[in-house]
This record gives structure tokens, sequence and C-alpha cells, in this order.
């Protein structure tokens, strides 16, 4: 059988990772399409809260101890 990882600091950082890609992207199409400036906005502002719940979730789970502790 699989072993699968459960550890939300590993998933956190994860999703943190994929939205900074994400972001790198929007820039690019930013660029590439500037009249949808009010999407692209959007686009940034849904990754950056997606950034700043996963990092909650590291700290909430470094202090609860289920973090980096095998």
């Amino acid at each position: 059988m699989m072993n699968r990882d459960h550890d939300p600091i590993v998933k956190a950082v994860v999703i943190i990772v994929a939205c900074i890609a994400a972001i790198i992207m929007v820039c690019a199409e930013c660029a590439l399409l500037p009249r949808y400036g009010w999407l692209w906005l959007i686009l940034l502002l849904v990754l950056a809260v997606a950034i700043i719940f996963c990092t909650g979730v590291i700290i909430r789970a470094w202090r609860q101890g289920r973090g980096g502790k095998r």
C-alpha cells in the first residue's frame, strides 16, 4: 500500500509553491493582456488569500506539534 503523507505543513507548503508559480504566470498574462486588469487583480487577490491561509495553517500546525515531528 502507498504511504500517504497527511502532514498539514507539507500540504500547505506545496500549495504555497503552487500559488507562487501561479502568481508568476498571472503576471506574465497581465503583461500580454493588460486590458483585463481587473481580472488579474482578482486572481492575484485570490492567490494572496490562499498563501495567507496556508501560512496560518503552518503556524497552527507548528504550535500544536503536528508538523515536523516524526
